[in-house]
């Protein structure tokens, strides 16, 4: 994704209402162990190639369905949750996603910046991993 990439005006103003929570609308579901082994590579290398700065421990969520939503909790703790009824390219590119929110968490900047900002640095975050070491 291009620096000076323009969104939509529909995807823009979806980004600008008020988020949802996805755990509350979709049943959990126990990811193959496939699923878990695109997840557990996707946080490797955000952490060692991407340079997340992400917490020790967080949790993942699976639920039924497609998407992704990282959350910061008032307990001070962080977790991710992941639809995992997606092809294994768009799995890995939602927890890259995910993971660069947590890590805007971690160091303060989301509080710094708008929603829209927040989206479109995952995307470019997933973006520029996805294809830089290959689909799974």
């Amino acid at each position: 994704m291009r620096d000076d990439c323009e969104l939509s005006p529909w995807f823009r103003a979806t980004l600008e209402r008020e988020p949802t929570d996805l755990t509350y609308r979709r049943p959990p579901k126990v990811p193959l162990s496939a699923q878990r082994r695109i997840v557990d590579e996707a946080i490797d290398q955000a952490r060692r190639a991407g340079g997340l700065r992400l917490p020790d421990r967080f949790t993942v969520k699976f639920i039924e369905g497609e998407g992704g939503q990282a959350c910061e909790h008032d307990d001070g703790s962080y977790s991710i949750t992941l639809g995992v009824d997606v092809m294994p390219v768009r799995l890995r590119e939602t927890t890259l996603h995910e993971l660069m929110h947590i890590h805007d968490f971690v160091t303060g900047t989301r509080a710094r910046i708008t929603r829209v900002e927040s989206e479109l640095r995952a995307l470019r975050f997933a973006s520029k991993w996805l294809y830089a070491y290959g689909r799974p």
